[in-house]
């Protein structure tokens, strides 16, 4: 099953469509790429803005389950970003994509910078959206003094 019209392994997998997965699969979407978003509850994905559709595919499962991550479309994609809205959850679908998948294109977000070692540790690429925030208001203080 091909999901998207071009490039067989040209899209990125997002998983966890919470309002950091949806801003993600836009911005990214917005660029001309194409995103297979995962999240488990249908409902999340309510969140997408209705233009995304034509390059933004869902699928209702369970990250953490190997049934979709061993999933063919998965193992094809240019990256896997993990953005759930648990640390925990997303260190463990992380390390499961790049050790059992063998991805290194593997990218998850963490809420607690207290927990970003654990990613170093594991040479999982990260991002600390509360890490950005404090940085990016740092500047602004900064530049305004």
């Amino acid at each position: 099953m091909n999901l998207f019209t071009n490039k067989e392994t040209d899209y990125t997998v997002i998983i966890g469509c919470g309002h950091l997965g949806a801003a993600l699969a836009a911005a990214i979407s917005g660029r001309g790429r194409n995103v297979l978003i995962i999240d488990r509850d249908e409902d999340s994905f309510h969140k997408l803005s209705l233009s995304l559709f034509s390059n933004v595919v869902t699928l209702t499962g369970d990250g953490t389950d190997m049934e979709v991550l061993n999933w063919e479309q998965i193992r094809k994609a240019l990256w896997v970003v993990i953005v759930t809205g648990n640390d925990n959850t997303n260190i463990m679908i992380a390390q499961m994509v790049k050790e059992i998948l063998k991805k290194d294109c593997v990218m998850a977000g963490v809420h607690d910078p207290q927990c970003e070692c654990l990613y170093h540790e594991f040479g999982i690429r990260m991002l600390s959206p509360v890490a950005l925030f404090a940085n990016e208001v740092c500047n602004w203080l900064m530049e305004s003094s």
